[in-house]
């Protein structure tokens, strides 16, 4: 089973690649009328437990192919090229990612992400397992989103493959689920449910689910949350607290807060 799926590896990369190509191919053919707009995102994202926090810089290009130019209908497909970069003092990471919706409720997207970090994760074992170096990803991943009146609900399935610079022997972690990844590559399956109450145009209530789980080393993590949304003009902010728990750090209570603002050009 673990050597079918490392001999996947290479076959989920140059997916991703022809997943790329087909859209570039797409673009080219778009009609020179066809609708865009730029957008510029910035923020700050931390958690207390495994404790970490990034600020985050992202600009995308939103390619409208059908249907209404309004964000809120689902009337409409998009292509949305995008480049975000993370910083955390001594962690950078840089991503590129591509996602298509043929419909707004409904789209696939693909990736990828490289990783450079410089300091030992506090939260983890830098002794047994290999925290410093370079790590990189490539993704897949669909999105669905219904909703009816005030109520919503999310769904987002992800397979990533990771890998760390060669001549490494220890399996190394990466950070974002708090697993442990083989040290010559692994893949993690990732899930995202979230569900919500739109209290009205500024407030919302949400409940979000995150699952992890590391394919070769099969390390699992959970994180469960509950969050308040406010937004006005541009400017989003969510604050919550919940749980996590994984095969590396007992569960334990976690709070969140995200501050994100959004500038549409």
């Amino acid at each position: 089973m673990i050597r079918g799926l490392r001999s996947n590896l290479n076959l989920f990369t140059k997916t991703i690649w022809i997943f790329f190509v087909l859209t570039a191919i797409t673009l080219n053919n778009l009609p020179q009328k066809a609708m865009a707009s730029g957008d510029l995102q910035m923020g700050l994202s931390g958690r207390t437990y495994p404790l970490g926090g990034t600020l985050n810089l992202e600009s995308g290009y939103k390619i409208l192919i059908w249907g209404s130019d309004n964000n809120q209908s689902p009337l409409q497909g998009y292509l949305r090229p995008s480049l975000q970069y993370k910083n955390a003092g001594q962690y950078n990471a840089g991503t590129l990612k591509l996602e298509f919706f043929p419909v707004s409720i409904l789209g696939i997207a693909g990736g990828g992400e490289s990783v450079s970090n410089n300091t030992k994760y506090k939260p983890f074992n830098c002794q047994t397992y290999q925290c410093l170096g370079k790590t990189w990803r490539t993704f897949v991943e669909t999105t669905l989103k219904v909703g009816y009146g005030p109520w919503f609900v999310l769904g987002r399935g992800r397979l990533e493959d990771w890998h760390q610079e060669p001549g490494h022997s220890k399996d190394f972690i990466e950070p974002n689920s708090g697993l442990a990844a083989k040290f010559d590559g692994d893949r993690l399956k990732n899930l995202l449910v979230a569900t919500g109450w739109k209290l009205n145009d500024h407030w919302t209530l949400l409940y979000t689910g995150i699952f992890a789980q590391m394919m070769i080393t099969r390390g699992k993590s959970e994180t469960q949350l509950g969050l308040v949304k406010w937004n006005h003009e541009g400017w989003e902010i969510y604050l919550g607290a919940g749980t996590y728990r994984s095969e590396l750090k007992p569960i334990a209570v976690t709070a969140v807060l995200d501050i994100n603002y959004k500038f549409v050009f």
